[in-house]
């Protein structure tokens, strides 16, 4: 009875020790949290926020734009938000033509 109380002991923390482990591996990376808001935002408005410029020159590539579709709605990724950028071809072709502006200085 002593070697069978045992056996199952040792059995059961087995599958806790699996267990754990599983947990560890499938927790959410520190590096980037899931984001708090999904923002639907117009060409235009997100033109306004200069970091958000920047963000949509790091994250985006203009080969999206050799789908020919009246408007183009990119995912952004700002501020551990989910930001949409609606905008024409022609307002995306802009985007990517003109050079990043520096910051004046005083």
């Amino acid at each position: 009875m002593k070697t069978t109380k045992v056996i199952l002991v040792a059995i059961l923390m087995a599958f806790a020790t699996i267990g754990f482990s599983q947990t560890e591996t499938n927790a959410p990376s520190a590096e980037l949290p899931p984001p708090h808001l999904v923002i639907k935002v117009s060409f235009a408005n997100a033109m306004h926020n200069p970091a958000l410029v920047r963000a949509m020159r790091e994250q985006l590539n203009p080969i999206f734009l050799q789908n020919y579709l009246r408007v183009y709605v990119p995912r952004i990724r700002f501020l551990n938000h989910i930001y949409y950028i609606s905008g024409t071809r022609n307002q995306w072709v802009y985007f990517f033509s003109i050079k990043e502006m520096a910051p004046k200085e005083r």
